[in-house]
């Protein structure tokens, strides 16, 4: 996680830097490529409000508390979409309250 980018750009960049065609397209200013990139952020945006971070997407992730930026991490591994997400034990050091169901 880069902790100078909002938690939408973390989230995003799995989806986006993958593409080259898209990374290319939105360097060139393509019409198409402006339309992908708004289909990701969309994405991105209904992953974080499923996982209760909605709140905080244009929040610098580095000035989160530690139990959301576990969470904005978590939002990022499932925006590259993998077909299998092993996490080690991902609710070490969160408060009773910040744990939520992903689900």
């Amino acid at each position: 996680m880069k902790a100078s980018l909002t938690v939408l750009q973390n989230v995003m960049l799995p989806r986006t830097a993958r593409s080259v065609h898209l990374s290319l397209g939105h360097v060139l200013g393509l019409a198409t490529s402006r339309k992908r990139v708004e289909a990701e952020r969309r994405a991105a945006r209904e992953l974080l409000e499923r996982i209760g971070l909605g709140p905080y997407a244009q929040f610098p992730t580095g000035d989160l508390t530690y139990g959301l930026q576990r969470r904005a991490e978590i939002a990022r591994a499932l925006a590259g979409d993998p077909a299998l997400l092993l996490l080690d034990e991902p609710l070490a050091g969160f408060a009773v309250s910040d744990r939520v169901s992903f689900s």
